[in-house]
């Protein structure tokens, strides 16, 4: 069995563990060619989205987003 890639995201404050799956995006109209989105814009989405902030190289949590230091 396959499933699609999950990227493991753990809060520097308290360790809390998220799991972010990036969106398959093709290359072009064709439809013949594509990969999945890790950029850095693509996780400060996902981390928008789940009320999950980054501060530099660090990420936490939503408990945590508040105090992160």
């Amino acid at each position: 069995m396959r499933h699609d890639p999950q990227v493991e995201v753990v809060c520097d404050k308290c360790g809390d563990i998220a799991f972010w799956e990036p969106q398959y995006v093709y290359s072009d109209w064709s439809g013949t060619s594509g990969h999945f989105d890790t950029t850095d814009s693509a996780f400060s989405g996902w981390c928008r989205s789940e009320e999950w902030s980054e501060d530099g190289d660090k990420t936490y949590c939503p408990d945590c987003s508040d105090t992160g230091e």
